[in-house]
């Protein structure tokens, strides 16, 4: 598969040995430092005490319990057997958009429709590379940038048809940092009833809330003949990718619950993908987490106060509010620039070293736009703000010249 020319321009500043500050990745080699090492080491220490391997395709059941109580710590009620553990978010968009992508046939005719997964724009870049690996052609709908990001109904409306499937958003979004308020739910909520489509959700950010803001409770929301599919990611909710845990909980009616449940757990059942290790220790960190988690959030919401106010007093930066997430989107306007995002963030690598994604990696493709991360060092992410500041300084004197 051939690269572009940022991958290049990366490619080739690793092989020369350069240095890269990458601002667009999260950092979670920082903040781990705050996580009680003893507690860990000694779950660690328990398995190798009492090793055993009792393979469940919907994930160990002392696993489940665990998240079970996760939610309860967040004043949520779900069942153990709602619950399917993954070995990572990647892998639960895997499952859901193989299984919500089989051919089917439309009741009026014997011809075979391709099913169609309308998802949310911008999205990571995850999920395209997801849907190209199936040889699924997914749809998009727009959310609405003048409206705080908020998912643009009539954009959505225009795509649902007969071969609609499934439904994809995520809340807080990625990068934009957009919470779906309640008003925008029961919006779709409206917008749904009656149409049998199942919606996914993907919360895996819902531990970064800002300010006053709430994440509205999707399932108090919709209609109890809605079927909903949450997803979540150790690696964001804990700050610990290495251990490897997603889990995806399905919640709506009995009967399509059950089916979506018993596809998941073959699925499971067939890969059996999670580590025990990761499962063992699993109740452990959920236990100890609270603190953990408050702490974690406290060193997102201040690098996001410094990478705020240092942007915001650029005159080529357009910020856009952030209500919660670990990503920003912002737009970069340089007057009589022919150049697209693409290319700016290959410029910016090659002569600074600092990493931007472009907006055209989440589906932004008009103007410049670039994504920036939260969850850095301090000192990595000062360096890097300041390094960008000081280039489109000079690009603003090239421009007046």
């Amino acid at each position: 598969m051939a690269i572009n020319i940022l991958q290049k321009a990366l490619r080739d500043r690793k092989l020369a040995n350069l240095p890269i500050i990458n601002l667009s990745i999260a950092d979670f080699t920082y903040p781990n430092s705050l996580f009680n090492k003893k507690k860990i080491q000694k779950a660690f220490n328990n398995i190798f005490k009492f090793p055993y391997y009792y393979p469940d395709a919907k994930g160990d059941i002392d696993a489940r319990k665990a998240i079970q109580k996760y939610y309860l710590q967040n004043d949520q009620e779900v069942s153990l057997e709602s619950l399917i553990l993954t070995a990572s978010i990647s892998q639960s968009y895997l499952y859901l958009f193989k299984i919500f992508s089989t051919a089917s046939k439309q009741k009026s005719s014997n011809t075979v429709k391709t099913p169609e997964i309308l998802v949310v724009r911008p999205c990571p870049p995850l999920i395209q590379e997801i849907a190209g690996f199936l040889n699924i052609q997914l749809k998009y709908f727009d959310l609405d940038q003048s409206n705080h990001w908020q998912i643009n109904i009539k954009s959505l409306e225009k795509l649902i048809n007969n071969n609609t499937q499934a439904i994809f958003l995520m809340s807080p979004n990625q990068p934009t940092g957009a919470i779906q308020t309640e008003e925008t739910l029961n919006k779709l909520n409206k917008l749904l009833k009656g149409k049998n489509i199942p919606l996914i959700i993907d919360e895996s950010l819902s531990e970064f809330i800002f300010d006053k803001e709430k994440l509205p409770i999707a399932s108090t929301i919709f209609d109890p003949s809605q079927l909903i599919i949450f997803l979540q990611d150790l690696k964001y909710t804990f700050g610990l990718p290495g251990l490897k845990i997603s889990w995806i909980q399905v919640s709506g009616p009995e009967k399509p619950a059950k089916i979506i449940l018993k596809m998941l757990e073959l699925l499971g059942d067939t890969f059996l993908s999670i580590n025990q290790l990761s499962q063992t220790i699993l109740p452990e960190i959920v236990e100890y987490s609270v603190n953990w988690r408050k702490n974690y959030l406290n060193i997102i919401k201040k690098n996001r106060k410094f990478i705020f106010n240092k942007l915001k007093k650029n005159q080529f930066i357009e910020l856009y509010e952030t209500k919660g997430g670990l990503f920003n989107l912002f737009k970069i306007s340089l007057p009589d620039s022919k150049l697209n995002d693409l290319q700016f963030a290959t410029n910016l690598l090659q002569e600074t070293g600092i990493y931007l994604h472009p907006g055209t990696y989440y589906g932004k493709s008009e103007g410049i736009y670039l994504v920036i991360c939260y969850l850095q060092d301090p000192d990595n992410l000062y360096k890097g703000i300041k390094k960008l500041m000081k280039y489109l300084k000079v690009l603003g004197k090239n421009i007046d010249k």
